[in-house]
């Protein structure tokens, strides 16, 4: 398995981009709001049809990489995946939900911005455990 990199740069790495999905996710909510206004003109519902692939492609893609790691890998890879999943798991989790709800239009903004701001919070939480306990671990 190779060494995992525990410097700064790695942490502000790994918050980017994990920052970045959860803007995405947040990004899906927000056009939630144009997606029914499309669909009471009775307009084709495009950005319902993107937002919604934008979303499942992120939870696919995620789901395939941590079961291909843990199939790869077994045990060395929850080793290195559990020390922060339990944050960085329920952050995505909130995003998603929030998103769920901005799609059946039950997610006032307030309520958004509070999600988003908790899973912010958990996301941030999750990186320095990822880089510097995750990545330690041989």
């Amino acid at each position: 398995m190779p060494d995992r990199d525990t410097s700064t740069a790695a942490l502000v790495h790994i918050l980017r981009s994990n920052l970045i999905l959860l803007a995405v996710l947040a990004s899906c909510a927000g056009l939630q709001h144009f997606a029914r206004q499309e669909a009471l003109d009775g307009k084709p519902p495009w950005i319902r049809r993107i937002t919604d692939l934008v979303v499942g492609t992120f939870l696919v893609l995620n789901i395939f990489v941590a079961g291909f790691a843990v199939g790869q890998l077994g045990d060395a890879a929850l080793v290195r995946i559990l020390p922060h999943a339990w944050l960085e798991v329920p952050a995505f989790a909130i995003g998603v939900w929030a998103y769920l709800a901005a799609r059946v239009g039950d997610l006032e903004r307030g309520q958004a911005l509070r999600l988003y701001l908790l899973a912010t919070v958990l996301i941030l939480a999750a990186a320095p455990i990822e880089t510097y306990v995750s990545g330690s671990i041989k």
